[in-house]
């Protein structure tokens, strides 16, 4: 109403939080310090003063950086079955915002069950540990998942295997 012309289909919040400025989006259900959607990253923002004025201002581009370390040991059988220990540390970015929307929208288990069969190709007694999420999410958050591979490895001759991991 106070911009005529002009329709909006989004509105977030810019505030100045010790020094710097963070752009904060309400339709969120998280909150990461420093981090902005993408969706929502280096693109024109109007923003109303207390004043009541209306100044334009742009929403910067993230700086790329390292999003996910994953450590991996898997030990074989002979009957191309693997024992997987798996480490993974996702970072406050988009892959760490996307596993909280999963555990909020399809439940901690489902999403649980789907990091499972991410990891092996043939799921069997796969357990993951880790952290309840919170609203404000941390800058590094670890998963750590354990699991027996039924089908690791396909036999292609008598002591040839073909690696399926």
């Amino acid at each position: 109403m106070a911009i005529p012309g002009v329709t909006t289909n989004h509105a977030i919040v810019q505030a100045k939080i010790a020094g710097k400025i963070e752009w904060l989006d309400p339709t969120q259900y998280y909150y990461a310090p420093g981090y902005v959607a993408p969706d929502l990253q280096d693109r024109a923002a109007l923003v109303f003063t207390p004043e009541g004025k209306v100044i334009v201002n742009a929403i910067p581009a993230s700086t790329p950086r390292q999003e996910e370390r994953i450590e991996r040991n898997e030990t074989f059988t002979a009957q191309g079955r693997s024992t997987v220990h798996e480490q993974q540390v996702r970072m406050k970015d988009g892959d760490l915002s996307n596993l909280f929307q999963g555990d909020r929208e399809q439940g901690v288990e489902s999403i649980d069950i789907a990091l499972c069969n991410a990891v092996v190709n043939e799921n069997a007694r796969c357990r993951g540990e880790r952290a309840p999420l919170q609203y404000q999410l941390p800058e590094a958050y670890r998963v750590n998942i354990h699991a027996e591979d039924r089908h690791a490895l396909t036999r292609i001759a008598d002591s040839r295997y073909f690696y399926l991991g």
